[in-house]
């Protein structure tokens, strides 16, 4: 057993506390409270004395495998997505790990606990289990209508199981289908029950370019016109839905479960309410979707609908870094009007991702029972409460992380 103590600490779930401490016993928190209090209640305990105390940062979307890409010259989606894939299909498990290795590392540098993926893992299921760095992998389908379709499903769900299997206390699994647009309506159906059956969690990407919006409602536009023959549906195209993509997933019964959107740059005043009904989440990657000149989704009334609210950094390769205070600052800087408070940034950032990724009963908040995942942060002794959370947003950079704790035990940044 041993206390974490703090100039501030910031629980997230609660009030900040000044002169704070966190007890830790192995991996699991047992209190946080004021620190006069707490260590009268344990006298020889082991001290370790910080500025900030705080949940770690949990990335809530992200690809791993593109690390490496080189985004810079994409800055159309569909092309960037195409050549994304192609990638992939090259990509050795050996570079698989690779690039999983060096996002970990970097994850952690800035502070960040937790990370949603989306990939494949063929040959990278023991190296995650062995990770540092909880993770929460999400094999993904990137397929269309083409012969290997049910090779592409079959390989997720044995992902899925691999991933289970593991039975780390630092990583779960969950499933992607990329989007409604990439598999079929019977698809999409089968995975949302099987999803359902095994317990885990989905996500998916909707509602991200405005030509998704075209595809649905028209059946016309980029996807129609180029995406659709690229992924193997040849001259195969739908009628008109008449619906928006999130409409359409609601039609078919995929929102019944709560599942991941990422994206959600186009949403009607009627999507996020039925977005809200569904118990659906939201991940949004600020910095990706400038390159490629997606917008934003609407932040501040997706929040006052009560949808949960999570960052990312998507498949940024070497374009960006994979720091959650870099995305911040961008939305603070760029979203004139719709950027949240910073107490509540710092919410979405952490407790957020945690709700986005299923994990909110054991990460994303210091809480009595939760896991001990949580950095500390270098600050100005002379910094008051009510300027900390601005000053940690705008202020923050590797060189402020001091340490770094998953489950208990400090890893070495």
């Amino acid at each position: 057993m041993k206390a974490l103590t703090a100039s501030f600490i910031l629980p997230i779930s609660s009030q900040p506390i000044q002169d704070g401490a966190v007890v830790i016993d192995d991996s699991k928190i047992v209190a946080v409270g004021k620190k006069e209090e707490i260590l009268s209640k344990h006298p020889q305990i082991e001290v370790e004395d910080f500025a900030v105390l705080m949940p770690g940062l949990i990335n809530a979307h992200t690809h791993l495998d593109l690390l490496f890409f080189e985004t810079a010259s994409h800055t159309d989606f569909f092309s960037r997505l195409l050549a994304s894939w192609d990638y992939r299909k090259n990509l050795t498990p050996a570079n698989r790990r690779s690039s999983i290795e060096e996002g970990v590392r970097q994850l952690l540098r800035s502070g960040t606990t937790c990370v949603g993926d989306a990939g494949r893992y063929a040959g990278v299921v023991p190296q995650a289990a062995n990770s540092p760095i909880r993770m929460a992998l999400f094999p993904e389908l990137l397929t269309g209508g083409g012969e290997g379709t049910p090779e592409s499903y079959e390989t997720a769900f044995s992902e899925v199981e691999e991933i289970l299997g593991t039975k780390s206390n630092r990583l779960t699994a969950g499933i992607a289908p990329y989007a409604a647009y990439t598999l079929s309506r019977h698809l999409l159906k089968i995975i949302g029950r099987q999803a359902q059956q095994a317990g885990i969690p989905v996500k998916i990407h909707a509602a991200e370019t405005f030509s998704e919006m075209q595809f649905f409602y028209e059946s016309t536009g980029e996807i129609a016109d180029k995406l659709f023959k690229e992924i193997g549906w040849k001259e195969v195209l739908p009628p008109p839905h008449r619906k928006t993509p999130v409409q359409y997933l609601a039609s078919i019964g995929f929102l019944d479960n709560g599942p991941t959107l990422i994206g959600c740059n186009h949403l009607s005043d009627p999507d996020i309410e039925t977005l809200a009904r569904t118990g659906a989440k939201i991940v949004h990657s600020p910095r990706a979707n400038a390159h490629l000149k997606l917008g934003h989704p609407p932040i501040k009334k997706i929040m006052a609908a009560g949808i949960p609210f999570a960052l990312g950094t998507d498949g940024t390769g070497s374009l960006h870094s994979l720091s959650l205070w870099d995305e911040m600052r961008h939305v603070q800087n760029h979203y004139e009007g719709d950027a949240p408070n910073a107490e509540t940034f710092l919410a979405v950032a952490t407790l957020g991702g945690a709700k986005a990724l299923g994990l909110e009963d054991r990460t994303g908040s210091l809480e009595a029972g939760k896991r001990a995942d949580l950095i500390a942060v270098r600050a100005p002794k002379e910094l008051a409460v009510h300027d900390l959370s601005a000053w940690l947003i705008s202020h923050v950079t590797e060189r402020e992380i001091a340490a770094v704790f998953v489950e208990g035990k400090r890893i070495k940044i």
